[in-house]
């Protein structure tokens, strides 16, 4: 299968299988340890986020039951973030000094 493709569709991708790639970017999925990619992202018309999940290293050759099983998780998976981040939202709006303060600069930058 091909990494590319529509929002909402399960996208299953083997490096080493699947030749889109030219011998750079091969390299690049071997130096990171990329490999057996399962990947689907969902957005929510509501509150604008959107969300993707990629799990790599799987530890079996990919096939339509990773797809299938991914395409069943993942909405469970961005409605749990979706509610994790509007929780943190409703909190930085309440007491925007006390839960800043607790983060690190970094933890700020990645919530912004």
């Amino acid at each position: 299968m091909r990494l590319s493709g529509a929002m909402g569709t399960v996208q299953l991708f083997e490096p080493d299988r699947d030749t889109v790639l030219f011998t750079l970017e091969l390299q690049q999925f071997h130096h990171h340890e990329l490999s057996n990619i399962a990947a689907h992202a969902q957005s929510c018309a509501i509150t604008g986020l959107t969300s993707y999940f990629s799990f790599s290293q799987m530890p079996e050759p990919l096939s339509a039951r990773h797809a299938s099983v991914l395409a069943l998780l993942v909405p469970h998976m961005h409605a749990a973030l979706n509610r994790i981040v509007g929780a943190e939202q409703e909190q930085i709006a309440a007491a925007p000094d006390s839960v800043a303060s607790n983060l690190t600069p970094r933890e700020r930058e990645v919530l912004d």
